[in-house]
């Protein structure tokens, strides 16, 4: 609840704040806020100016005025404002509280009454607090506040708004250089070594809770969250190419680390100046399929980390998928006995009834045909070839021919790499449907044996283990 206003019959208002209130604020956060009240106003279309005259910064708007009423701590009319800078309620009283309490000559004139701050004693609360001396004013339209402060004191308060800030800026309204700072509506709200570059949030409620009271700090993850989202809605191509230049040089910032999902024209075009291009340019994705993309003339991106997706989002392709590719094109097809080519045909009809069609499939004499990781692969699956190519030496066990050609009919048929959460479901779904279709084959053999096992009255049972005896004609296939 406010705390009401403690008034003399010589026109002098005692409020509640103490002077040891904002303890690190200075002059300079004194004028921030008093600048702030002005731009706030710019925003609502009121004209303002901001000037220096002996020895004085003075702000001066034609906007509704100031009344009394705003001289109460907490009191505002911004709050659900969120394209105001202004949120606590507490800009001049603060900026009236730390001028007195430096003795600084400060005074505010407004459409109904003049004030100037100082520190009394208050006789009720036996302390020392902020109060001011109210009068008339001739002003009759708008308010203006006069500090006691030099020009370079008023430039460096100025230069915490983004209004003020001279020079041209690389980016666009809501991320740009030079980097380091983070802005709510255009005030300053926090600054970090760690920022690659600048942002200014406008029109959310959130960012003005994000940030202290101080103006000082502002909560990390949502810089994250909106750095991440600025950047990848950025068509900048300053932004784009120094975002790209500092992962090639494996610098350490908060953009650095974000995983963000790109693409675009501006992206394209910026990654291929730098990078290079996506038809001779691939990811690092181990030693000898690197090796094999080198020796055919690609050049080999070796960084890792969230640097690697934002390429992968533009379509660079990995080393692997080039090599697995030139391997391809070296494949000839071996030649079969009469036995390996009826085990072939077993196993494909074998997979085509129970699962999918495996499509058209090879045999080559290479054993190696992936060139992943230090294990052999004896198989691939070629999409743009839309063709299964086995190792002929996968024929001498043919249990594993059948594993092996039932692997990448799954490539095919889900159109999903391998680790990736895709394979992973088809693989479910075809273990599921193959166990479903075996069992429902039987119908005297697993399900009444469990049905049994569930159902039957537990009091003829012996203490221990639930089991179950099945009759020996049952033919239960074996789990």
């Amino acid at each position: 609840m406010q705390l009401p206003f403690a008034t003399d019959d010589a026109g002098t208002i005692r409020t509640a704040i103490s002077p040891s209130y904002v303890p690190r604020w200075g002059i300079v956060e004194c004028l921030r806020e008093v600048l702030q009240e002005a731009l706030d106003l710019m925003a609502q279309g009121y004209k303002v100016t901001v000037g220096s005259r002996s020895g004085s910064a003075i702000v001066a708007d034609l906007g509704p005025g100031l009344k009394r009423e705003h001289l109460a701590l907490g009191r505002s009319s911004k709050k659900d404002q969120p394209d105001l800078i202004g949120n606590f309620g507490e800009g001049i009283k603060l900026a009236a509280l730390v001028a007195a309490r430096l003795g600084r000559w400060m005074r505010i004139e407004s459409v109904e009454f003049s004030a100037e701050p100082f520190i009394c004693l208050d006789p009720a609360l036996q302390c020392e607090v902020l109060a001011f001396r109210v009068g008339p004013s001739e002003r009759r339209q708008g308010t203006k506040i006069a500090v006691q402060a030099s020009k370079d004191e008023l430039d460096r308060a100025k230069s915490l708004f983004l209004h003020f800030r001279e020079g041209r800026r690389v980016g666009d309204e809501r991320v740009f250089l030079p980097g380091g700072r983070f802005y709510v509506n255009g005030a300053l709200a926090g600054e970090s070594d760690r920022w690659l570059f600048s942002y200014n949030v406008t029109g959310e409620q959130t960012a003005k809770q994000a940030q202290n009271r101080d103006r000082t700090v502002v909560d990390e993850d949502f810089v994250q969250r909106h750095a991440a989202k600025a950047i990848q809605q950025t068509r900048s191509r300053g932004i784009i190419e120094t975002l790209i230049q500092a992962h090639i040089r494996n610098e350490s910032y908060l953009e650095t680390d974000l995983y963000l999902s790109t693409s675009g024209k501006a992206w394209s075009r910026a990654a291929a100046g730098i990078v290079g291009s996506k038809a001779k340019t691939v990811l690092s994705y181990n030693p000898r399929a690197d090796l094999e993309a080198q020796n055919h003339g690609f050049k080999v991106v070796t960084r890792w980390g969230a640097w690697r997706y934002l390429l992968r989002d533009l379509g660079y392709r990995q080393s692997i998928d080039v090599a697995s590719g030139l391997r391809a094109k070296k494949m000839v097809p071996a030649r079969l006995s009469p036995k390996e080519t009826a085990l072939l045909k077993a196993a494909i009809a074998a997979i085509k009834q129970a699962y999918g069609d495996p499509g058209k499939v090879r045999v080559t004499d290479l054993e190696d045909l992936m060139l992943d990781g230090s294990s052999v692969r004896p198989a691939l699956y070629n999409p743009k070839m839309d063709t299964i190519w086995l190792s002929k030496r996968l024929f001498g066990d043919p249990y594993n021919l059948f594993e092996t050609l039932l692997h990448e009919t799954v490539h095919r048929q889900s159109g999903a790499p391998d680790a990736s959460r895709e394979f992973e479901t088809a693989l479910c779904h075809l273990a599921a449907q193959v166990i479903a279709d075996s069992y429902l084959h039987h119908k005297n053999g697993f399900w009444e044996a469990a049905h049994a096992l569930v159902s039957r009255d537990d009091t003829d049972k012996e203490p221990g283990p639930r089991s179950c005896a099945l009759r020996p004609d049952d033919s239960v296939p074996p789990i």
